[in-house]
């Protein structure tokens, strides 16, 4: 039952679980309809830091989610949750958090290091516990002075994976070539696929020439065995013809030995989660 656990929370975090801003109140209502349906007993419970100013806080539900989401939003314009690692701890799985984020009134970035605990019981969960501090969250299961190992989610892969693929993200072209293998396999969904840095380089580019406004935002990382799933938002606007785009693609990074070797991308979740065996 463990590795279904794993499972199951795994994809949430792919899935755009628990969720991510900017949020608008329709794409709130539509992502909660489908976690809800997909994830979520419908008793949830969010239990809050209770080293927070608030002191400790439970959300319950549906509108305890919704009501946590509104709150965040009123102080932060972009939030994030990177999962980093997953440990099965039974009926537990414990989630090491990246959260990345930037306020509201200041404009100002951070990141900090968490952690959420949850809860599951009959393939649905029932509860998330938030921690600030991870060793706190390790602490709760009787973890204390875990180190990665074998028990975590099976071939997981390390953290420096995650980061080799998150740089190559957000870099300049040239700059991103340093996270690449010179012999790379590019096979971009809407292309033919290339080899090689100048095969990067040309889709790259030719991205950049057709859409105005355009970005590429990196919105959660799963790591699977020496694999990296990203969920990738797109935005721009067409060069003359001012059509928008405002789309989210599934790309696979196969990593060997540091470098990417390798990048597959989907048009659909479902085929990126079966390239990585999480169907």
């Amino acid at each position: 039952m463990s590795q279904d656990n794993l499972d199951v929370v795994r994809r949430l975090y792919a899935d755009g679980g628990p969720f991510a801003l900017p949020l608008g109140p329709e794409g709130e209502r539509a992502l909660l309809d489908h976690l809800f349906e997909e994830y979520y007993d419908e008793h949830l419970q969010v239990v809050m830091p209770p080293d927070y100013p608030e002191g400790e806080q439970v959300y319950v539900g549906r509108r305890g989610m919704s009501k946590l989401i509104g709150g965040l939003r009123d102080s932060w314009t972009k939030w994030r949750f990177e999962a980093e690692r997953f440990i099965d701890v039974g009926e537990r799985v414990i989630v090491l958090i990246r959260v990345v984020a930037e306020g509201g009134a200041s404009g100002i970035a951070t990141a900090r290091e968490t952690a959420h605990l949850w809860t599951l019981r009959a393939g649905r969960l029932t509860s998330i516990q938030i921690y600030r501090d991870r060793g706190q969250a390790l602490e709760a299961v009787g973890l204390n002075g875990w180190a990665p190992s074998e028990r975590d989610t099976g071939p997981v892969m390390s953290q420096e994976n995650v980061e080799v693929v998150r740089r190559f993200l957000l870099a300049e072209v040239e700059d991103a070539m340093a996270y690449a293998d010179p012999g790379i396999v590019w096979n971009p969904a809407e292309e033919s696929a290339g080899h090689g840095h100048d095969a990067v380089r040309e889709s790259l580019d030719r991205w950049k020439a057709e859409w105005e406004d355009y970005a590429l935002l990196p919105e959660a990382f799963e790591h699977v065995g020496d694999r990296v799933l990203v969920t990738v938002r797109v935005k721009g606007r067409g060069r003359g013809s001012g059509v928008e785009i405002d789309a989210r693609f599934y790309d696979v990074y196969t990593l060997n030995h540091g470098k990417i070797v390798r990048m597959d991308q989907f048009t659909e979740q479902s085929e990126a989660f079966e390239a990585v065996g999480l169907r």
